[in-house]
């Protein structure tokens, strides 16, 4: 597992637990919130550390025992500078680069500066084997670690969220709702009956063609340059036709009605709720320059990132006979609007807001890469963040204090705590 994917894995375990302590982890949940503040203070100006304190107790999930340690982590990557009276943080000033992965330098530092315990290691390769696709819990008991650490692993799992349980043609399917948020069932069935193998590659093949027609798919029976079976085609139209891979459609009078196919609805660590419609405002755009790559009738697009580009810098694409058509579903959702030119000529126009250009990005980062990028962001702490003390103070006290809660330890290892207690106190 690379650098930037341990960073990556631990971010995604935080976020899930949200804020329940596992007596095993130190490693993980350490790593796992300074990503959350890198990603969160990215961009700010100085901050107030009282401030900071507050919003990253009531948002992040942080102990404000823990975040002057984070910091000093953040500050050894230069990814702050702290401003201190004594000893005491008093102010941040935030620089971390636009340019540069938060994952990979938090991961580095974490691999040079800090240990995985024999747990950790564990948790992070069963989280690694189930951000790919399902699978039977049987063959997790091939890993190589102890099958009492398993056991304890699938229960962190199961109550910190980031690990389902579903029974399926009489097998145990495990899988991440961190990954596969919606209609874990399918993905269950699925798997169960093709086998985590070749689930897992129909869904790579879908990432590396984002928003491909399920008819070109069909019509073809290739992803890309990638030959499938009719049993993969199968696969693949029973998760469409379920949901579990959710695909946009256009309809048009010359290539009636397409089906275009992404990859699963990732959960909150990578897609924070607040986010989720930009996600379908960008499959939809994705959708509809795939409309005229894949099934034009006369005005081909060629390279739909760089026309992607060009609606981003020009604010409009020139007109067409198929515009109206192709991206009429961009202008209910408001993405954009048509400006009638001539006869059946049309521009399509984009409206101008924050949503739609973030939508814009999302969907040339879908087609250039197949990756959902800077939407694990909580746009909410980051208002939080850039208003005074007195904002974030009045979120707070309108709301009920947490409840502290904690992974309870399993019970033979709670039984050899309780011996120790014993011994101790006979001395």
């Amino acid at each position: 597992m690379s650098e930037e994917d341990i960073a990556s894995k631990c971010y995604d375990i935080h976020v899930s637990l949200a804020g329940k302590e596992v007596p095993e982890f130190e490693f993980i949940p350490k790593v796992g919130m300074m990503v959350s503040l890198s990603l969160h203070l990215r961009g700010l100006p100085i901050l107030e550390y009282e401030k900071l304190r507050l919003v990253s107790s009531y948002y992040f999930r942080i102990s404000p025992l823990l975040l002057k340690d984070l910091l000093e982590s953040l500050e050894e990557i230069e990814f702050v500078k702290l401003i201190t009276k004594g000893s005491s943080i008093h102010k941040i000033q935030p620089q971390i680069p636009f340019f540069e992965s938060v994952y990979e330098k938090v991961g580095e530092f974490a691999n040079n500066k800090l240990s995985l315990n024999e747990p950790e290691e564990l948790a992070l390769e069963i989280i690694s084997k189930l951000t790919s696709a399902p699978t039977e819990q049987s063959n997790l008991y091939s890993l190589g670690a102890e099958k009492k650490l398993v056991d304890r692993n699938l229960v962190i799992g199961h109550e910190g969220g980031y690990i389902l349980t579903k029974r399926a043609r009489g097998k145990n399917i495990l899988l991440s709702p961190l990954f596969f948020s919606e209609n874990a069932d399918v993905f269950a069935d699925l798997t169960a009956r093709a086998g985590s193998t070749k689930i897992k590659r129909i869904l790579e093949l879908v990432k590396s063609a984002q928003g491909l027609p399920l008819s070109i798919i069909e019509s073809t029976m290739r992803i890309n340059e990638n030959s499938i079976s009719i049993d993969d085609l199968n696969i693949l139209k029973r998760l469409a036709a379920d949901g579990a891979v959710r695909p946009p459609s256009i309809k048009t009078t010359h290539s009636g009605e397409n089906f275009f196919i992404f990859s699963p609805s990732p959960g909150n660590s990578k897609l924070n709720p607040a986010k989720r419609e930009i996600y379908e405002r960008a499959m939809a755009i994705v959708a509809s320059v795939r409309q005229g790559q894949f099934l034009a009738k006369q005005f081909r697009i060629y390279s739909p990132v760089a026309l992607l580009k060009a609606l981003k810098r020009n604010g409009y694409l020139k007109s067409t006979s198929e515009t109206f058509e192709q991206y009429h579903q961009l202008a209910v959702i408001k993405v954009g609007k048509m400006v009638k030119v001539s006869g059946d000529r049309y521009q399509f126009h984009l409206v101008s807001s924050e949503e739609n250009t973030a939508a814009l990005d999302l969907a040339i980062s879908l087609i250039d890469t197949g990756n959902i990028v800077n939407m694990e962001i909580n746009d909410n702490a980051i208002l939080a963040l850039q208003k005074d003390q007195t904002y974030i103070e009045s979120i707070i006290s309108s709301n009920n204090l947490r409840t502290h809660a904690t992974i309870a330890l399993d019970e033979e290892t709670m039984q050899e705590f309780d011996n120790i207690l014993l011994t101790g106190l006979g001395k």
